[in-house]
């Protein structure tokens, strides 16, 4: 199948297609990124009406005990938000880096989500979202190909991590409000 520059292609779906190798990068690399940043805050505005939507009370129900309830997921979105603004300010410097992955049910059981006013919580979220947007929107395409891995183990891409992180949002939305019923590609794989 040919490949094609990313200036031949329009639409968020670009990313997709590079990572299924249909679409090539090329020196309009930056492009690519706007278009991730732009989606995430897409997604942002197209769940949060839906979040702000839960009462406080409905947000701290468990579909499950061993389930997360809808303020657990968005601190847990918090801590994988630090962890990737993380992550990508590092990548952005330098190339090459293995960083200590984080114990996801232990951080949101410490921080007791569950306790904080949910407002607020979604509140954090957002601004915390739209700074990565921006982190993501204006990374020098030189930095893309830094290769990160976690606990010594793989090695990813800046571009395809950033891509990768507003796919493990959509996956997590779907958890916190089955409704949702957002469409993603988020595999657990670091």
């Amino acid at each position: 199948m040919k490949k094609n520059t990313i200036s031949e292609i329009k639409g968020y779906k670009m990313v997709s297609l590079v990572q299924k190798g249909i679409l090539k990068f090329d020196s309009k690399l930056s492009i690519c990124m706007k278009e991730t940043a732009d989606y995430l805050r897409e997604v942002l505005a197209q769940v949060e009406p839906l979040l702000r939507n839960l009462n406080d009370d409905t947000a701290s129900l468990k579909p499950s005990p061993q389930k997360w309830s809808p303020k657990q997921v968005i601190g847990h979105l918090i801590d994988s938000g630090n962890n990737n603004q993380m992550k990508f300010t590092k990548l952005i410097s330098h190339n090459n880096i293995d960083v200590e992955g984080y114990q996801q049910d232990e951080w949101v059981m410490a921080q007791n989500y569950q306790a904080y006013d949910w407002h607020d919580l979604l509140i954090f979220w957002r601004c915390l979202n739209l700074h990565i947007a921006h982190i993501i929107e204006n990374t020098p395409s030189s930095a893309l190909n830094h290769e990160i891995s976690v606990n010594g183990a793989g090695s990813y891409r800046l571009d395809f991590i950033m891509t990768d992180y507003v796919e493990h949002i959509k996956h997590h939305i779907n958890q916190a409000i089955p409704s949702a019923n957002l469409s993603h590609n988020f595999k657990m794989i670091y």
